[in-house]
């Protein structure tokens, strides 16, 4: 499952209606300028209005323990292939998956 939330209860609303025993929460973190051009780099600017890229370059620093985040991957200079991997290995580690295919 993936989400996007901005709150912890927001966050422990996707939790509670997964219905599972277990969970591992990975925030993919990269730095502010970062995450402005990725999504910038998506989605169109609407007209008169800031763009969700403007919106990420006035983020900060992430608090894991009061948001519920179990794991910090960053993301900055790392392909997609890289990170899903190391996201993979952490569910492996955690048994929340089969090891993954070498």
């Amino acid at each position: 499952m993936v989400a996007t939330t901005e709150t912890a209860l927001a966050l422990q609303g996707v939790i509670d209606a997964l219905a599972v025993d277990r969970v591992l929460v990975v925030c993919l973190y990269a730095p502010p300028d970062v995450a402005a051009d990725r999504v910038a780099a998506r989605e169109l600017r609407v007209a008169g209005e800031g763009s969700a890229g403007s919106a990420c370059a006035g983020a900060g620093h992430v608090h894991t323990g009061d948001r519920g985040i179990d794991v910090v991957v960053d993301t900055d200079g790392r392909t997609a292939i890289d990170v899903a991997a190391e996201v993979r290995a952490l569910l492996h580690d955690r048994a929340l998956i089969a090891a993954p295919d070498a």
